[in-house]
């Protein structure tokens, strides 16, 4: 039974327009109880975490699996790209953030087998929408951010934050001890959402006034430092992570990590040591020019990057190779076009998982919110090896190079086909 309806599910692939279906969302919700049920329901016996965000899942994600391994005991970590056990990696091959009900209560059961107790999960709006976390125990909901994103899929940014907000409502009514929430001060849901429900214990973090509050940031192409306030005290920090939007993943796992006591000088000696995820503004110098790959495949996450490297221009260049994304891109495209044009002095424009959509029509959409013209520091080149090959040879000493996109991938979706893909690896041929 589990199986054939399994398969059904899989037809969403080939018709999408299931996915908002009332019938198709009910069966997608039997499925995720049978699945919990024949593993037995393992997240009741784990400390769950559920990580939610428009940007920085990942990173705050692995931040909080890195401090609870280390200070608690062996952590389960879902993320979009991989999987950990303690410290480790199962490889997960589906191009997805939130996995099938099946396959998350596998790793419960799989992780429960190798005495680990503690998880962090990704939990994605599609996933919430699709009851894809039905049967998983929530002690902690983590929000990073919520800014516009799969608009095509929820309509309205009210929407996606109201989907988004269940995972906040899970944890208050489920049927642990544990009923515990971190919001951002700096979001405007975060604000609302800590007046709006009643926890037995949360923080907010963020830039102004906030439980963890940050303040003094100075950034470089290395490294970042800044100051905590906590507690009528202030602790200098320093992380490897880059940019001023890393230090509130880094406030947002502080303060998951305040909620179970832990010493705070212990957090910030595991932040001190960890190392960026990867394709999370990943820097690499070579001949004078420094290049960053970041997973800006949103709007949101470009204009971030580009503030960032803008920030710590000096006499060089901002130099941007970046592709948008067929299917949903076309709601984004004033937005990628403006932050393109505001922060970057050179850009190259490219094809990056155009999917149905033909990649020149998708491009030549974007001309239209680009101030300048093509051979005025702006090109087009389709192929993403020649695109590549064209900007790491206009980089001059000095430059900053920003790489955006969907880099982890390792297939190219296109209108003609699929093709394999390893951008970090054509990446270091050239340097």
């Amino acid at each position: 039974m589990l199986w054939v309806i399994k398969r059904m599910i899989g037809y969403h692939v080939w018709f999408p327009w299931i996915n908002q279906s009332f019938l198709y969302r009910m069966i997608k919700k039997y499925y995720s109880w049978m699945a919990a049920g024949l593993y037995g329901n393992p997240s009741k016996d784990f400390f769950v975490v559920g990580v939610t965000w428009t940007n920085g899942k990942t990173t705050t994600s692995q931040l909080i699996h890195a401090i609870f391994n280390k200070l608690i005991g062996k952590t389960l970590v879902v993320t979009t790209e991989w999987v950990y056990i303690g410290n480790e990696k199962i490889s997960m091959k589906k191009k997805m953030t939130s996995y099938d009900p099946y396959t998350l209560q596998k790793l419960f059961a799989t992780a429960k087998e190798n005495w680990c107790k503690i998880a962090v999960i990704e939990v994605s709006s599609h996933g919430i929408h699709q009851y894809r976390f039905q049967g998983v125990e929530f002690d902690m909901a983590v929000l990073t951010n919520i800014a516009e994103e799969h608009l095509d899929y929820h309509w309205s940014l009210d929407e996606y934050a109201k989907t988004k907000k269940q995972l906040f409502q899970w944890v208050l009514h489920n049927k642990k001890n544990n009923k515990l929430a971190v919001f951002p001060k700096d979001d405007k849901f975060g604000r609302e959402w800590n007046d709006d429900m009643t926890f037995d214990r949360s923080e907010t973090f963020g830039m102004g006034s906030a439980s963890l509050q940050a303040d003094n940031l100075q950034l470089s192409a290395t490294g970042t430092s800044f100051d905590l306030h906590y507690l009528g005290k202030v602790i200098p920090v320093t992380t490897k992570l880059l940019g001023w939007y890393n230090v509130l993943n880094v406030l947002a796992a502080m303060s998951a990590s305040q909620l179970i006591s832990l010493r705070l000088e212990d957090v910030i000696s595991v932040i001190r040591e960890f190392e960026a995820p990867s394709w999370r503004m990943q820097s690499h110098t070579s001949n004078g020019v420094h290049y960053f790959v970041d997973y800006a495949h949103n709007a949101d996450g470009l204009q971030k990057a580009l503030q960032f490297l803008h920030s710590i221009k000096w006499n060089g260049r901002l130099l941007l190779m970046f592709g948008l994304p067929g299917e949903r891109g076309d709601v984004q495209m004033p937005l990628w076009g403006e932050y393109a044009d505001r922060y970057a002095d050179f850009i190259v424009l490219t094809e990056d998982d155009s999917g149905e959509d033909n990649r020149l029509e998708i491009m030549n959409k974007i001309l239209q919110w680009l101030q300048r013209k093509e051979g005025d520091n702006f090109y087009i080149i389709p192929e993403r090896s020649l695109a590549m090959d064209f900007i790491v040879k206009e980089a001059k000493e000095g430059d900053l190079v920003l790489f955006a996109g969907q880099w982890h991938q390792k297939k190219l979706y296109s209108h003609y086909g699929v093709r394999k893909r390893n951008d970090m690896e054509e990446l270091h041929k050239r340097l």
